[in-house]
Order: structure tokens, then C-alpha cells, then sequence
């Protein structure tokens, strides 16, 4: 399906809040059953991540995953894209 170009000039003329508006209202009439790739209800996606969040937090704070600082980790990525390489671990 092609969006309208009269459409699209009509949505980018609008204010940034009018934009957000627009596209929140978007977001709800599109059950995350109907995006592509992604599969249960919303509830059932929060609850996921709310687990997997839970157990994120767990294991930085019991020295598991330490995780780095933001500098070291753009560092890191930086010196892989020169080097030709994707950040490791996508």
C-alpha cells in the first residue's frame, strides 16, 4: 500500500505536538499483533520485559554483567566500525 503524497505533505506541515498526537493515535489503532515480527498482547510484552528488565538489574547488581560506561562503550564501537566490523553482540 502507498501512502498519498498529499497525505504525507499534509502530516509534515502539521506542528511537532500535532505529529506526536497523530502518531500515538496511529500506535493504538495498530494491535502489536498486527506488527510484523512481534507476537502476544501488550500485557503480555510488559510482563516480558518487565522480567527480562528485573533480571537485567540483577545481574549488574550482583557483579554478573558489570556493563561499562557510555564512553568506553562508544569507544569500542567506534574502533569496530573503522576496522570494517559491526558492534559485537548485534
Amino acid at each position: 500500500m502507498h501512502v498519498p503524497d498529499q497525505l504525507v505533505s499534509q502530516v509534515m506541515a502539521l506542528s511537532p505536538d500535532a505529529r506526536a498526537e497523530l502518531l500515538a493515535l496511529l500506535q493504538e489503532s495498530l494491535p502489536v499483533t498486527e506488527v510484523p515480527g512481534v507476537t502476544g498482547s501488550d500485557d503480555q510484552l510488559a510482563a516480558e520485559w518487565t522480567e527480562e528488565l528485573d533480571r537485567r538489574i540483577a545481574d549488574s547488581r550482583g557483579g554478573k554483567s558489570p556493563g561499562v560506561d557510555a564512553e568506553t562503550a562508544f569507544a569500542q564501537i567506534r574502533k569496530q566500525l573503522a576496522s570494517g566490523q559491526g558492534p559485537s553482540g548485534a
